[in-house]
């Protein structure tokens, strides 16, 4: 089966990260930092990238991501064939970045089978199917394109549900770049 979708001319796929050494995951996180930071400095005129924090994106306080903690949690209830935005249309402010390279399926039985990643007002960047993910003893794998959003983008990134379920959860693998000093890069208060 391939993991290959089609949608108006958009064509992406997601690699098993089973299929990978562990050098070529290295490989695409570090190439997923460099693509987050680069794209705030050409964005911001920065010319210093040990003024930029790259850091794993937070659901809830990067994205408004529905549900309790820093999950990436699909509400429901969902109704098959019936997109259900993961993101909602989230605009990045002038000083943030973000960079989208692979996804990890954690509910059981899992609840979708595709996901796209949007820019704007339907600007269709990626259309990806996740079912091959499923057969596998690790249900995870990284995108063949990263998706790349710069300052000021607005993202949505919309699941499509295969079954009926009550909620579900899946990983978003990413890196965010955004000024040092940040409120999210400050320590939390414990």
């Amino acid at each position: 089966m391939s993991s290959v979708s089609k949608q108006g001319g958009v064509t992406s796929y997601i690699i098993p990260i089973g299929d990978m050494s562990l050098e070529e995951r290295r490989a695409v996180r570090d190439s997923a930092d460099l693509n987050a930071a680069d794209s705030l400095m050409q964005s911001t005129n920065r010319k210093d990238y040990s003024q930029i924090v790259v850091r794993s994106p937070q659901p809830l306080a990067d994205f408004a991501v529905a549900g309790a903690g820093q999950s990436w949690l699909i509400p429901g209830p969902s109704v098959v064939g019936t997109e259900i935005n993961l993101i909602n249309a989230v605009l990045l402010t002038a000083v943030q970045a973000v960079t989208f390279y692979g996804i990890g399926l954690i509910s059981v039985p899992v609840g979708i089978s595709r996901l796209r990643f949007l820019k704007g007002a339907g600007d269709v960047r990626a259309v990806m199917s996740t079912e091959e993910l499923e057969t596998r003893l690790e249900p995870s794998g990284y995108f063949a394109q990263q998706q790349v959003y710069a300052p000021q983008d607005t993202l949505t990134v919309p699941v499509l549900p295969k079954a009926v379920f009550a909620n579900s959860t899946i990983v978003l693998m990413g890196r965010f770049a955004e000024p040092r000093g940040n409120l999210i890069t400050a320590p939390l208060a414990l």
